[in-house]
């Protein structure tokens, strides 16, 4: 009984003296969401991605280019790149990771050989987005497929 009545007043004290009458403020936003752009049309799953100004998502059933760039600004659709096929540069079965790195999304054909990064400077530059793996690069896939 007087281990009981130990335990109840120790909790009891625990309690009590970890309250504390120390309020801080807490900051209140309020947010306004904001449609950027109505005419996206897509059948999920994929991928929306945020890269500095710019807004990526990817489509994995699309026919003829799977990531759509916009930007974040004004939801403005700015470009399309990684081509849909069976040839050079082109996805049968497109992969991005959701990282972006200057700019460069990695791509890999899931079912096809295509392997190589997507830049979004490239793309806007009105230049050819895909950008070839470096022979380094390359060197370590083929160390790690062994």
């Amino acid at each position: 009984m007087c281990k009981n009545i130990i335990i109840i007043a120790s909790i009891a004290v625990f309690i009590f003296s970890s309250c504390s009458s120390n309020r801080t403020d807490v900051q209140r936003l309020s947010l306004k969401s904001q449609v950027l752009n109505d005419e996206i049309f897509t059948m999920m799953p994929g991928d929306l991605l945020l890269a500095d100004d710019y807004l990526v998502w990817s489509d994995p059933f699309a026919r003829d280019c799977f990531l759509h760039v916009h930007s974040a600004l004004t939801g403005e659709e700015l470009g399309v790149m990684g081509k849909v096929g069976e040839g050079p540069k082109e996805f049968i079965t497109p992969m991005t990771n959701r990282y972006c790195v200057d700019n460069k999304l990695f791509a890999i054909d899931a079912n096809g050989k295509t392997v190589g990064y997507l830049s979004i400077d490239s793309l806007i530059n009105g230049q050819e987005p895909f950008c070839e793996l470096s022979d380094k690069e390359k060197e370590m896939k083929m160390e790690k497929s062994r």
